[in-house]
């Protein structure tokens, strides 16, 4: 649904006061136009050569001053390696400025087909547009104006059509200025970026296209350990076969650690012990649960006169990560850039997986000790949460930082933000090992018992959604706005991405940013 501002009466004192160019050289004059510096209070600031005397009239209101002594001239049908006289027009809007910076401060564009560039404007140079052109012949036409289009989106798809920096006051007359649709994930759609200049903007069209949807934030694949839980570097040690031990007993198989998550550590088995001693119990899997009162993880008992062992425990399974939270934020404003959307914030990491506890050793017999338990299987590495999604690209008919923005039956037309992407999925815990296998039974005495398998590790949490792209008519932050003489009408916002509760983009005819 699209919004409608009301047109306001230009205020017939701005027309007087604020559209007679105004070029920051009133300290020293003189050194603007012979030594092609600017100053403020004294102090150089610029290079901008302010129009000659007689000059600074629009062409609208006076006809006199559209002669070659008060600017430079461009057509599409032009070549850059002309003068830039009426006779001989420039070709391109780059090279007519590039010109006029350093002399008259003016150009005068010919409405006989678009200009496919994108336009970097010192402040204090002006462009009026609204001219048609015959063989020398300019004459003011304000239908259609001069248009600004260019063929593609910029290289990281978020700068403007037309971008006016510096100091001083420019002018921009009988124009359209268009932004194409963004194309790169997350690109905004800008016709004119201002950057600290007072810019009067008269009779003036500016078009902004759709952004782009933001990208789908990514799971990460970092190396966690194995998927399988028969892998050697996760699975518990087996115990050794009865009658195999020394003196001090038959060890249990050995504690297994996770050699890419250290501490998540099966427990050891239980020693095979002499038939007196009875086996040993197996060794609890780490990190112990405070308080345990399913007994996860626990180790085995070992055999006794009065009892068989027992196997350990399984680990306790870690927890999946928490979702990341939504975008909320409305973004920043650049000078550059023009617009810097909030992405969504990452998932948190899972929890670990615990380590299974060691089966219990077995009685042996005279002269043979009994069979170690097998070991616990290592507890799985927790998965990393998933990245936020970006946030949708804008389509934003001014961008202003610290610029004061003057209007003269000018209309701004904004399309379509683009959608926040999604929040991507949390990866996957690595697997909790198999436990090892208690030491096989030999010479009539008992098997071992086995170790408990370690905990699945926790699945990383899902991130946020990206904010959705803005649909604004002037984004601005500090400086003036006026919002006399304009005419907004607005597309829709973006959608807010998947995850998190992201925030739908802005629908605002003047909004501030801080």
């Amino acid at each position: 649904m699209r919004n409608v501002h009301t047109t306001l009466a230009f205020v017939g004192l701005l027309v007087a006061a604020g559209f007679g160019q105004v070029v920051g050289c009133a300290v020293n004059p003189d050194d603007c136009s012979k030594n092609n510096e600017c100053f403020e209070n004294g102090k150089p600031y610029g290079s901008v050569v302010g129009p000659p005397p007689g000059c600074t009239d629009s062409p609208k209101n006076n006809r006199d001053v559209i002669t070659n002594e008060c600017g430079y001239f461009v057509s599409a049908n032009g070549d850059d390696a002309n003068a830039g006289t009426a006779e001989k027009p420039f070709k391109t809007l780059g090279k007519a400025i590039d010109a006029a910076r350093s002399a008259k401060a003016r150009v005068y564009a010919c409405a006989d087909g678009a200009y496919a560039e994108r336009v970097e404007l010192p402040g204090g140079v002006s462009v009026f547009g609204g001219f048609s052109c015959t063989n020398g012949a300019w004459n003011y036409d304000a239908t259609p104006g001069a248009t600004i289009q260019p063929a593609a989106p910029g290289p990281d798809d978020v700068q403007a059509s037309l971008r006016v920096t510096g100091k001083g006051t420019s002018q921009l007359e009988d124009l359209v200025v268009r932004a194409p649709d963004a194309t790169l994930a997350g690109g905004s759609a800008i016709a004119v970026i201002v950057d600290g200049v007072t810019v009067d903007f008269a009779r003036t069209d500016l078009i902004a296209g759709n952004g782009a949807a933001g990208a789908q934030g990514t799971t990460p694949a970092d190396n966690i350990g194995p998927a399988n839980p028969e892998d050697s570097a996760i699975k518990g040690n087996s115990g050794p076969i009865a009658c195999m031990g020394g003196p001090q007993g038959n060890d249990g198989g050995a504690a297994k650690d996770n050699m890419f998550c250290p501490g998540l550590v099966g427990g050891k088995g239980g020693n095979g012990q002499s038939e007196a001693a009875g086996g040993d119990n197996g060794a609890d899997g780490q990190p112990l649960p405070m308080p345990n009162p399913m007994n996860y993880g626990v180790g085995g008992l070992g055999e006794t006169m009065a009892a068989q062992c027992s196997s350990g425990e399984d680990g306790l399974n870690g927890k999946s990560g928490n979702p990341g939270s939504g975008a909320q934020e409305d973004g920043s404003l650049d000078a550059t850039r023009g617009y810097i959307g909030a992405s969504g914030g990452a998932g948190s990491k899972g929890t670990p997986g615990q380590g299974g506890g060691g089966g219990g050793g077995s009685k042996g017999k005279s002269n043979c000790y009994g069979a170690g338990g097998g070991s616990g299987g290592a507890g799985g590495c927790p998965g990393n949460g998933g990245l936020g999604g970006a946030a949708g690209g804008s389509s934003i008919g001014i961008v202003s930082i610290g610029g004061t923005l003057r209007f003269d039956a000018v209309d701004i037309t904004t399309s379509m933000g683009g959608n926040g992407g999604a929040g991507g999925d949390g990866q996957f815990g690595g697997a909790g090992g198999t436990g090892g296998t208690g030491g096989a039974a030999s010479m009539g005495v008992t098997k071992a018992c086995n170790g408990g398998a370690g905990g699945q590790g926790g699945d990383g949490g899902t991130g946020g959604g990206g904010r959705g792209g803005h649909s604004i008519g002037i984004a601005h932050k500090g400086g003036t706005v006026s919002e006399m003489g304009v005419t907004i009408v607005n597309g829709a916002p973006g959608a807010g991405g998947n995850g998190g509760n992201a925030a739908a983009g802005m629908n605002s005819m003047v909004q501030a940013f801080p």
